[in-house]
C-alpha cells in the first residue's frame, strides 16, 4: 500500500504457505495450508523527522523531549488497554520514530500452524505460537511481547505520577505500589488454577477465575435477562468469549464484563453442549 504522499512513505504485507500436494494450486487445498511466514513493512521516508521537529518547535522544546513523550504516551496507550512494553520494544520503536527507514513486524513459526488453528487459540496463545519480532534499521531484533497486566485509565496513570512526583519533591520514597501496581502482571491460566477457585455449590464462579476454566462448557446470565450456553473459549479482565451451542447460533460470541451477571460451569451430569433443550434465550442480545 502507496500512501502517495512525498515522505510519509509506504506499507507491505507478505505471506508464505505451505500447501499440501504438487501440482496445480487448487482453492481446497488452502483449507490444509500452514503458515511458513509473514512480515508487515512499515517505510518511512521522512515524515517521522519532519513531523518531530515540527512538533517540538510548536510545543519549544528540544526534539528528544519531543520524542520522549512520544514514548511515554505510547506506554500510557498500552497501558489503559492492559499492555505493557518491554523497553527493548519501546527502544526499537523509539529507533524508528526518530531514524526512519523500516519497522518490520516478522514471523517463523516453528509448529505447523494451520488456517483451522487460527480459530481455536487465545490472544496469548496465537502471540506465543507466531512468536513475532521486530526488526528495526541500527538495532538488533527484538521479541514482539506484550505483557497483560491491570488496565490503568489515563486519569488514573496521571493521577500516580503526581502523587509519585510530589513525594519525591518532599523528599519521601516513593512507593511501589503507587508507581509498580500500574504494571503488576495478571495471573496467566496456570497461576489462576493454582488459586482455590473452585465453583459454588450452583456451579457459578467469580468472572476474574475464568482463565482456569477456558474449554470447560459454561452458562453465562447477562444483565439482559438472557443466557448463553457453550464453550469457554477465551477470558481476560473485560470480556470473555464463548463458542455457543448450535442451538444458539454456534458461532463464537463475545460478551463485555459489564454485561455478565453469572457464570456457571457444567459438571458431568449436566445437559451436553449440544442439547437443544438448553436454547432458552434470546438470540439478538448478548
Amino acid at each position: 500500500m502507496n500512501l502517495e504522499t512525498p515522505g510519509v512513505g509506504s506499507m507491505e504485507a507478505r505471506m508464505g504457505l505451505r500447501v499440501p500436494g504438487e501440482g496445480r494450486l487448487r482453492p481446497e487445498a488452502l483449507i490444509g495450508a500452514t503458515l511458513g511466514d509473514a512480515s508487515v513493512v512499515f517505510r518511512d521516508e521522512g515524515f517521522l523527522a519532519a513531523r518531530n521537529a515540527y512538533c517540538a518547535e510548536l510545543l519549544d522544546i528540544p526534539v528528544e523531549q519531543f520524542l520522549q513523550a512520544h514514548l511515554d504516551g505510547v506506554q500510557s496507550l498500552l497501558l489503559s488497554q492492559g499492555l505493557h512494553a518491554e523497553d527493548d520494544l519501546l527502544h526499537a520503536w523509539g529507533q524508528f520514530t526518530r531514524e526512519g527507514g523500516e519497522f518490520r513486524i516478522e514471523t517463523r513459526p516453528n509448529a505447523t500452524l494451520g488456517f483451522q488453528q487460527f480459530s481455536m487459540l487465545s490472544g496469548e496463545s496465537l502471540m506465543s505460537a507466531l512468536s513475532p519480532y521486530v526488526r528495526v534499521s541500527g538495532i538488533d531484533p527484538v521479541r514482539l511481547s506484550l505483557q497483560r497486566v491491570n488496565p490503568s485509565s489515563l486519569s488514573e496513570q496521571k493521577r500516580a505520577r503526581e502523587i509519585a512526583r510530589a513525594r519525591e519533591e518532599d523528599g519521601v520514597p516513593v512507593a511501589e505500589d503507587v508507581v509498580e501496581k500500574m504494571i503488576e502482571p495478571v495471573p496467566t491460566p496456570e497461576e489462576m488454577a493454582a488459586i482455590d477457585v473452585a465453583p459454588d455449590a450452583q456451579g457459578r464462579v467469580p468472572f476474574d477465575a475464568l482463565p482456569a476454566y477456558e474449554g470447560r462448557s459454561v452458562v453465562v446470565e447477562t444483565t439482559w435477562n438472557t443466557q448463553r450456553r457453550g464453550v469457554l473459549k477465551d477470558a481476560t479482565r473485560a470480556r470473555l468469549v464463548l463458542a455457543l451451542i448450535p442451538a444458539q447460533g454456534g458461532f463464537d460470541m463475545s460478551i463485555p464484563r459489564e454485561t455478565v451477571r453469572e457464570v456457571r460451569i457444567l459438571d458431568a451430569a449436566s445437559a451436553p453442549v449440544s442439547d437443544t433443550s438448553a436454547d432458552i434465550s434470546n438470540a439478538q442480545a448478548n
